[in-house]
């Protein structure tokens, strides 16, 4: 595998721990942001308590876009392939979910 130009066995060991750390940290914070919205989908969303949508938009947009923009950057930076369309999609599914439970309120019928 080809980082920064050169092969990962080149690169030093101080620079394979902090790129091994990144990708660890932020797989910890996208699998305990998955937790947190689960959670809250599974207890007060479906008691259709009103903060929770808006805290699950929150959550998920807050856990989203910084890793986002991240596999965005370094795409650009170093051209290492990245899953950024797939985080991009995530973020567009969730922006787009919360838009319509939105509508769904101001035409639901109490």
């Amino acid at each position: 595998m080809t980082i920064l130009n050169t092969d990962w066995d080149n690169l030093s060991a101080n620079s394979q721990h902090l790129i091994l750390s990144f990708q660890k940290g932020s797989g910890i914070g996208a699998f305990f942001t998955g937790i947190l919205m689960l959670i809250i989908s599974l207890i007060p969303f479906r008691k259709k308590e009103q903060w929770a949508k808006w805290t699950l938009a929150a959550v998920g947009i807050a856990g989203i876009t910084p890793l986002f923009l991240l596999t965005k950057s370094l795409n650009a930076v170093s051209g290492i392939m990245t899953p950024y369309p797939l985080v991009l999609a995530l973020l567009v599914i969730l922006v787009i979910g919360f838009l319509l439970s939105l509508q769904h309120d101001s035409t639901s019928i109490n």
